[in-house]
């Protein structure tokens, strides 16, 4: 029992490190790829881009976990024996909802601002 729980912190904390080293990589690799993109394109056009970007991430980030939240749910029901078609069916609900929302948010950040 105790060669299982020391197994498991090992692996844990080895996940744990290539996670540390994969952000790493990702916060040198963006900061190098900046003055790469600055000589190629115009300061003008990597704004732009820099916002679209961030708008796209904005957009994806309202999910708030219900993907995953409902995965679990049905999963969990699922081993369980239990009925899981309602919960199938409020996932389905709750995604097109989500899916509506997101696309009216794109829609209004792109709509010309006028002043």
């Amino acid at each position: 029992m105790k060669i299982k729980s020391l197994l498991n912190k090992v692996r844990h904390f080895k996940s744990l490190k290539w996670g540390g080293y994969m952000v790493l990589i990702n916060l040198i690799k963006q900061i190098t790829l900046i003055p790469i993109f600055l000589s190629f394109l115009d300061k003008e056009v990597y704004s732009l881009w820099l916002i679209v970007i961030s708008i796209v991430l904005l957009i994806r980030t309202i999910n708030l976990g219900q993907l995953n939240y409902s995965s679990n749910w049905i999963n969990i029901n699922f081993f369980n024996k239990k009925e899981v078609s309602l919960f199938i069916n409020n996932a389905i609900g709750a995604n097109i909802i989500l899916f509506f929302l997101q696309l009216l948010i794109g829609v209004i950040i792109s709509l010309p601002i006028v002043f």
